[in-house]
């Protein structure tokens, strides 16, 4: 406990009686670890997941980044968990004003447009479709894609470890037949691999 003097300039002071002290609780001591530590947890974890964030949107870091923000941000919704429980009533007071209000709906109508588009996208990505559409196709329709001769995109599936028996079998066959995964598969009709 810290005692400290009233200010001097206070009447009893100055008329020489005895100086009152007032306590002081300091708030490190007091309460449960929830309330010691929710807060200073809370916008610890803001922080490294605000600045991994930044990052990840300006493509630095990569992979590594990635992992720091996705395993921070579930602890950052622990530690704001206990924060909301720690300041419950106070939360409850926000929530009555207008402007919270406001702002917490705006915020849900971008996340729930973001999630929307987000959805809309993977369900129709292009490139994906592409994808799948090669895997089925005959391996003599892919290779004028590529523009190589059937022999040599057999070649290059050779290279990455089947036996092309035949030019109207198909990547997805040829993957599933003899054990070899279908993206090594797709690359090496792509880009050959380099020759031993």
């Amino acid at each position: 406990m810290i005692a400290t003097p009233y200010d001097p300039a206070d009447s009893a002071s100055r008329s020489g009686r005895a100086v009152a002290t007032r306590t002081l609780v300091p708030t490190e001591a007091a309460g449960s670890p929830i309330q010691r530590y929710a807060t200073a947890a809370t916008a610890s974890l803001f922080l490294v997941t605000g600045v991994s964030g930044v990052l990840m949107f300006f493509h630095v870091g990569g992979k590594m980044f990635t992992s720091l923000h996705e395993w921070l941000g579930l602890l950052f919704l622990v530690a704001a968990a206990l924060h909301l429980v720690r300041n419950g009533r106070g939360m409850i007071k926000l929530m009555k004003t207008a402007r919270a209000r406001v702002l917490f709906g705006l915020t849900g109508v971008a996340a729930a447009a973001f999630i929307a588009a987000s959805m809309g996208a993977a369900a129709s990505n292009p490139f994906v479709d592409l994808a799948h559409a090669v895997e089925k196709a005959p391996i003599a329709a892919v290779a004028p894609m590529l523009g190589v001769s059937v022999e040599d995109l057999a070649v290059r599936l050779r290279g990455a470890g089947v036996d092309v028996t035949g030019a109207d079998q198909t990547f997805a066959e040829l993957a599933a037949g003899q054990g070899v995964a279908l993206p090594r598969l797709l690359a090496a009709a792509v880009r050959p691999m380099a020759q031993p």
